[in-house]
């Protein structure tokens, strides 16, 4: 993927900058490999027209229990005792997954004019932030930092057979603010953390539904919405040395959108609208990981 290219350059980038300047200026450099298992589930539904009527849904597509690898590559710098930056990025590929497509011709998923099955093993995320923020020590062992800054992640969730040449896909984009809070303790060896973050998010997905003869290749259609984001993580820490640690975490992230409009393109050149009910995603992640310390090195 272009995306993921772009993202990779940009990050290692940054990447070396954080470090060259912070251990030029003897300054907190942190770095967290990670990698585990993660789950998703994505779904939106489509109106018959743009008044969200005749019927109110005509057409709705469920991606159901993705599950694959995640790898996420953390990169966080003091500037002094309060103030940091960080990025991060991660890359997920679903092993495994299945997406349902159903019509309907009356009001509330009545009256099914079509309904399939497909697989959806091959979809994959990526995903970038970048933040400023300011650290707060609360307490003995209790830290608090909060934080602002951009977030954007691509999901390219693909509709799949084997018997047949079905192959399209959807490509959905989150884009917009984040706002986090992270509070740690620590004890002795241990540290946990928890983390919460708001994010104040645009929409936008462009798809291609390769079987449909009627509809323009490659971009079949686009949604455009408006939507936030939560997530919450938690995670514990181990001390191995004064410059490496271990550390296990849990996250789960959910992100919603209001009504927005589906351009649909068809191969004759005409265009048609009509409004998009709202796009829902769900994700869960279990991982385990390394967090070097490269002040602590030099």
């Amino acid at each position: 993927m272009r995306a993921l290219r772009v993202l990779k350059s940009r990050f290692i980038f940054l990447l070396f900058l954080f470090e060259s300047y912070g251990l030029c200026a003897q300054l907190s450099t942190e770095i967290r490999l990670e990698a585990g298992r993660q789950t998703t589930n994505f779904d939106w539904s489509i109106a018959g027209n743009v008044a969200g009527v005749n019927p109110n849904i005509l057409s709705e597509l469920i991606w159901k229990d993705l599950t694959g690898i995640s790898g996420k590559l953390y990169a966080q710098m003091a500037l002094n005792d309060k103030w940091l930056i960080r990025s991060n990025i991660s890359y997920t590929s679903y092993i495994t997954g299945q997406v349902e497509d159903t019509d309907y011709a009356a009001d509330n998923r009545q009256d099914i004019t079509f309904f399939g099955k497909f697989d959806a093993a091959n979809s994959r995320e990526v995903e970038f932030s970048f933040a400023g923020g300011y650290h707060f020590n609360l307490a003995k062992n209790i830290d608090l930092s909060t934080s602002i800054g951009f977030i954007k992640s691509w999901s390219l969730f693909t509709i799949q057979e084997d018997v047949s040449d079905l192959d399209s896909w959807y490509d959905a984009q989150w884009y917009g603010a984040l706002v986090e809070s992270r509070l740690s303790y620590s004890l002795n060896r241990w540290a946990f953390f928890v983390n919460c973050q708001y994010e104040q998010l645009r929409y936008f997905a462009e798809a291609n539904w390769n079987l449909r003869d009627d509809f323009a290749q490659p971009i079949s259609f686009d949604h455009t919405a408006k939507g936030y984001g939560y997530r919450i993580s938690f995670q514990a820490a181990y001390t191995l040395s004064t410059s490496m640690a271990v550390f296990a975490t849990f996250e789960t992230m959910n992100r919603n959108s209001g009504k927005g409009v589906e351009h649909l393109y068809f191969s004759d050149g005409r265009l048609m609208k009509t409004q998009v009910n709202g796009i829902h995603h769900t994700r869960h992640y279990l991982g385990i990981g390394l967090k070097i310390n490269f002040n602590s090195l030099s």
